[in-house]
């Protein structure tokens, strides 16, 4: 992990990589409850039926921003930041879904 002693250090760890995370696993489960959270039933997330009959591999999709909405959780095994009183999220720049994340 990284230790960030203080948020003016950011900096110098800008296009440094990061070591992988631990795995988590994504269930059909946790797909429906984050379409339920963002009203997003696009079928391809939440039809398995339909999904298996139509789609490439047969199975349903994850939702692009749920796996950035994993980021917070999945980055905090990488790195701290110390010596400060909040961290917020500034956003992202170029997020783009390159591949699908199956289920």
């Amino acid at each position: 992990m990284i230790v960030i002693n203080n948020p003016s250090e950011i900096k110098n760890f800008i296009n440094k990589p990061l070591t992988p995370s631990e795995w988590y696993h994504v269930t059909q489960e946790k797909i429906n409850k984050f379409a339920d959270a963002t009203s997003d039933h696009q079928w391809i997330h939440v039809d398995e039926e339909r999904a298996e009959q139509e789609m490439p591999d047969g199975k349903t999709i994850a939702h692009g921003y749920y796996m950035v909405s994993l980021l917070p959780k999945l980055a905090a095994q990488n790195a701290q930041i110390q010596n400060t009183s909040k961290t917020l999220n500034y956003g992202s720049d170029k997020v783009r879904f390159i591949l699908t994340w199956l289920k």
